[in-house]
C-alpha cells in the first residue's frame, strides 16, 4: 500500500476498499503458507505425531499474519489519515479486516482440509490412520 495523505471522505473510502482487498490477499497467503508448511514437515516413523507439528505451524501462521496485518494497517497506515474522525472510521474497518483475515483463513483452511483429508495438509485436522 502506497502511503499517501488522506484528507477527504472519498480518499478514505478508497483506502477502506484497498484494506479489504489486502485482507483477502492475506487470507490467500495464509492458506498458501499453511499448505507449504504442511508439505515441508515430514512424516515420522512409528508413532507418527507429525500432525501436531503441522497444527502448531498452521495456528502460528494464522496468528502471525493476522497480527502483522493489524500492526501495519492500524499503526502505520492509519497515521496517513489527517482527520481524527476519519481515523476512528478507519479503525473499525481495520478491526473488521483483521477479523476477516483471522476467521476467513481458518474457515478456508478447514474446508480445504476436509477436501484433501488424506494428504499432509489434511492431517492437520485429521490424524492419519494406518
Amino acid at each position: 500500500m502506497l502511503l499517501r495523505v488522506i484528507s477527504t471522505l472519498p480518499q478514505l473510502n478508497g483506502m477502506k476498499n484497498e484494506t479489504l482487498i489486502y485482507a483477502l490477499i492475506a487470507v490467500a497467503c495464509v492458506v498458501l503458507l499453511t499448505i507449504v508448511a504442511a508439505s515441508l514437515i515430514n512424516y515420522e516413523g512409528g508413532e507418527d505425531r507429525s500432525y501436531v507439528k503441522r497444527r502448531i505451524a498452521a495456528v502460528s501462521i494464522v496468528v502471525v499474519i493476522s497480527a502483522a496485518f493489524f500492526v501495519y494497517f492500524d499503526l502505520v497506515a492509519k497515521n496517513a489519515i489527517l482527520n481524527p474522525g476519519f481515523q476512528s472510521m478507519y479503525t473499525s474497518t481495520c478491526i473488521g479486516c483483521v477479523a476477516l483475515v483471522f476467521l476467513g483463513s481458518i474457515v478456508v483452511n478447514v474446508i480445504l482440509m476436509f477436501l484433501f483429508r488424506h494428504s499432509k495438509y489434511g492431517s492437520i485436522l485429521f490424524k492419519m490412520k494406518k
